[in-house]
């Protein structure tokens, strides 16, 4: 059985957060105010100010949304 991990990337580009989106690939929300995982989950809707997972809107100025980037093509595979 082959397995691939993927390392965690901060989400910058709003190609990543769509690119997340379309494949269901959950994400973590990071608040800079409160410094903790405040969400965890599939994005359900992206402005351009804004990002909604789990019902939830979270800034894109006070949040840092940690994911897998889609310009990245570090991977590591486990056999």
């Amino acid at each position: 059985m082959c397995r691939t991990t993927l390392k965690d990337h901060l989400l910058i580009f709003d190609e990543d957060l769509h690119f997340n989106q379309r494949i269901g690939m959950p994400v973590q929300v990071f608040c800079l105010t409160q410094q903790r995982v405040v969400a965890f989950g599939k994005i359900q809707n992206i402005s351009n100010k804004c990002v909604t997972i789990s019902k939830t809107a979270f800034l894109k100025s006070h949040h840092i949304i940690i994911g897998y980037s889609a310009s990245t093509k570090n991977s590591s595979t486990i056999e």
